[in-house]
């Protein structure tokens, strides 16, 4: 049983307690307007190019299989929807600059990687987090890491979109301590417009969860993360709405993380040879106080507003 991977990332502090180790698995649902992860949307192996370290010496185009790759003045251009995803390019590219994207991965091969900061977990309090993409589309992998960690001591968190099926969350909850669960709108067109699809699967989700932690004491905790959109998701009508269900629709979350646009991931973009649609979005001082001010009027939900770059 194997699962494709885009990234793992060890010594993380920003997804859950203490130092962890980050699994990036790929595929994802939604198509938000904003992804931050764009390259771990499509379920297949891809790759991208990084121009700048581009020599131009066209290994890359005699070694593609079906002629996906062109060599001009301008540089390097990808068709993606020729491209099959062997990933033949990357090997024989003298710079690395064409990147892999997605490597198969087995539940032993990434119990060797999270087992080399076992020490580091238990001092911390640490552990891992599966997150993507969406970690819930490979629920039996998912499943049988989980329980591997758990076998070894070691906390887990499982971070979704909630566009899950109950089958999915059957399999996996049962092994995780901590569920990131993403409230972006609560309004079902903006909902289908940002994202791709509407918020029903969402509610289901949360449906089921507040089910299975009634019947095993509040078992997982549940963090709700929102990501601020500029003219999306930002707006105090918004936030209010998601505040206020998450006071009476969802049973002790241990804290609600509301998460400030930043622009970072653009150069993924670009590798990708995609446009970053909000390119010429950004949030200042006035939008982060603002937010701020959302703190005192839900005290019980222990808000934190995380990722302000001040410009």
């Amino acid at each position: 049983m194997k699962a494709l991977i885009f990234k793992i990332d060890r010594l993380n502090t920003h997804n859950g307690p203490g130092f962890r180790t980050v699994i990036y698995f790929k595929g994802c649902p939604l198509h938000c307007t904003w992804c931050h992860n764009p390259e771990g949307i499509s379920p297949k192996k891809e790759v991208w190019f990084n121009a700048s370290k581009c020599i131009g010496c066209g290994t890359c185009v005699e070694m593609c299989p079906v002629n996906a790759i062109e060599l001009s003045e301008n540089g390097i251009t990808i068709d993606r929807n020729t491209c099959i995803g062997c990933q033949l390019c990357t090997v024989v590219c003298p710079s690395e600059a064409i990147e892999k994207i997605g490597e198969e991965q087995s539940v032993d091969e990434l119990m060797r990687i999270i087992l080399q900061d076992k020490y580091l977990f238990e001092s911390s309090g640490g552990g891992v987090t599966v997150t993507g993409g969406e970690p819930g589309n490979h629920p039996d992998f998912v499943s049988e890491l989980f329980k591997r960690c758990k076998e070894e001591g070691i906390h887990t968190a499982f971070d979704t979109s909630g566009m899950v099926s109950e089958s999915a969350l059957e399999k996996i909850i049962p092994f995780t301590d901590l569920v990131f669960l993403d409230i972006k709108t609560l309004d079902p067109e903006q909902s289908l417009k940002y994202t791709g699809l509407p918020i029903q699967k969402l509610m289901g989700t949360i449906e089921w969860l507040n089910s299975f932690r009634t019947s095993h004491s509040s078992f997982p905790e549940i963090e709700i993360r929102t990501p601020l959109i500029p003219g999306i998701t930002d707006d105090n009508e918004n936030l209010f709405a998601i505040g206020q269900f998450i006071e009476h629709s969802l049973k002790q979350v241990k804290n609600w993380e509301l998460c400030m646009f930043n622009d970072l991931c653009e150069d993924k973009y670009l590798r990708m040879g995609i446009k970053w649609a909000l390119n010429d979005k950004t949030q200042n001082s006035v939008d982060y106080s603002r937010v701020l001010a959302i703190q005192n009027e839900f005290p019980a939900l222990g808000i934190a507003v995380t990722g302000y770059i001040s410009h």
